[in-house]
């Protein structure tokens, strides 16, 4: 399936599930390397571009300056709608986690919105150009409520998946699992406050932010996205035993 073939809304964003953005993910490394899907290693963005680069024309710029955002934010990355264009801040460091992951998150505009129709709700610049800041790849995770939000979260996602595919990512944990003495029959990572436990986490980290490039942060979202991690920091501090004791009694 196409994203031409989703539905859009008002500014011609594709309403896009998890499912499709990890298949066009997976799509794109497999045009490159597709032993890329089935081991782990990390994705050869450089390699990507210089494909994308030769086969459709696609212009990458790396040596300019992009400036600041409306609110004063450093832009980092930028994808131009018109010239279809992949603009990364010269100030990132070639092949760095951040680097990586603008990079992949402008790999997303150029794959999922590239079609995206003008519009005045500020989702696309009047220049025909989404600009991302650390905020616009920061979006949380929860369900997001602007436009533009939606269309980052997707850029998001889709880099994720680009960087930390699920089935070499979940080899990969299975793998540094073993390594730190998890048991691996759970196929995932038990998380609490206890130290050992959380030195075990860390060094599983550690091994996948390696293996893969990416940033620790980047690293356990999708590891939680995956399901690869059973956290249970997560849970409310107060025990369900004292929940009808909060206030004391009334009368």
């Amino acid at each position: 399936m196409k994203a031409s073939q989703f539905a859009r809304d008002a500014n011609g964003l594709p309403i896009l599930t998890r499912e499709f953005l990890e298949l066009k993910a997976e799509e794109l490394i497999d045009f490159v390397d597709p032993e890329v899907l089935i081991r782990p290693i990390f994705t050869p963005l450089a390699e990507i571009a210089r494909r994308f680069a030769d086969a459709f024309h696609v212009p990458f710029v790396f040596d300019q300056d992009l400036g600041t955002s409306e609110t004063g934010r450093k832009v980092l990355g930028k994808f131009s709608i018109s010239t279809r264009t992949i603009y990364i801040d010269r100030s990132l460091e070639v092949d760095s986690p951040r680097w990586r992951f603008t990079m992949a998150h402008e790999f997303g505009h150029l794959v999922l919105h590239r079609t995206m129709r003008l519009a005045s709700s500020g989702v696309v610049t009047r220049e025909g150009e989404i600009s991302d800041t650390e905020d616009e790849m920061d979006v949380p995770e929860a369900q997001p409520q602007r436009p533009k939000d939606w269309m980052e979260w997707q850029a998001n996602k889709f880099a994720s998946s680009l960087l930390m595919p699920r089935v070499p990512l979940r080899q990969a944990t299975l793998e540094a699992m073993q390594q730190v003495g998890i048991d691996r029959l759970t196929h995932r990572i038990y998380v609490d406050s206890q130290e050992c436990n959380l030195t075990a986490y860390q060094r599983v980290l550690h091994n996948l932010t390696d293996k893969f490039r990416c940033s620790k942060q980047a690293t356990e979202i999708r590891l939680k996205e995956l399901d690869l991690v059973y956290d249970v920091r997560l849970r409310d501090a107060t025990h369900i035993s004292e929940l009808f004791r909060e206030g004391g009694s009334e009368t």
